[in-house]
């Protein structure tokens, strides 16, 4: 990243608490008093707190080192907060995976949300207590699993082999593809556009995918294909994690 990004963002003075645990987070920005109460909250949790003066000290060490979540205390405009998270999400970073957790001042949330889908999963305001930030990093932890699983959902998608066009209920879903209700005979290895609407915030996404393989009642599963994810836009990605992180949470807090 240029130097010229740092310069519009001033911290304060930090410190570095330092211990054997192995979930990680990183904290930029927060002054000491802040750090006061929210350090110990987060310690109870057993995490490995690293706290950094700067943002651009921090965008350093999440290049270099694997963080699980980075929070960002945003005293900085929107381009500049843009900036350091496609830095943090760039794909040689260490933490290109992290959960980004970005506390704003008082008036500024609305523009930080604008980055929610574009590499920022959460937005807080720096007023909120230490106890509900350290509960939604505990969330974000939870959600970080949807990498791995596939979800239960109940929506439409449009399919379509450039010959054949058909909208399909989606059965479940996950990043890396989804099962789809269809008497229509796609075969493995068809290559297809799908189309659907997420809703709320995340909206219309089209994912180019392939066949990997049909399901039949008569086996005792789903009628259907089972489609992989084969080019998936960076944008498109992060709003299908965007959905499930908040399908996880969902049902972590009820």
């Amino acid at each position: 990243m240029g130097a010229a990004l740092y310069w519009l963002c001033e911290f304060s003075k930090a410190e570095r608490p330092v211990s054997d645990k192995k979930t990680f987070v990183l904290v930029a920005g927060i002054d000491t008093s802040a750090f006061e109460a929210l350090g110990p909250v987060l310690d109870r949790q057993d995490f490995e707190v690293e706290r950094m003066a700067s943002l651009r000290s921090s965008v350093d060490l999440a290049q270099l080192k694997h963080f699980n979540v980075v929070i960002i205390n945003a005293r900085c405009s929107v381009e500049t907060l843009a900036l350091a998270v496609a830095a943090i999400r760039d794909e040689k970073s260490a933490s290109k995976k992290t959960s980004l957790l970005v506390m704003a001042e008082p008036g500024a949330e609305d523009a930080a949300r604008e980055l929610i889908g574009r590499g920022v999963n959460r937005v807080m305001s720096v007023d909120d207590s230490p106890e509900m930030i350290a509960r939604e990093v505990t969330v974000l932890l939870t959600v970080a699993l949807r990498a791995a699983v596939r979800v239960s959902v109940n929506f439409k998608a449009s399919i379509s082999d450039g010959i054949v066009d058909v909208v399909a209920e989606v059965i479940n879903l996950s990043v890396s593809g989804m099962l789809v209700e269809t008497d229509i005979p796609f075969a493995p290895d068809d290559k297809v556009v799908v189309s659907t609407d997420l809703g709320g915030q995340w909206g219309p996404v089209s994912i180019k995918a392939v066949v990997v393989r049909r399901a039949y009642p008569a086996r005792g599963g789903i009628g259907g294909i089972g489609i992989r994810f084969t080019d998936l836009a960076v944008e498109v990605k992060e709003k299908i994690n965007g959905f499930l992180d908040e399908f996880f949470a969902k049902q972590f807090s009820s």
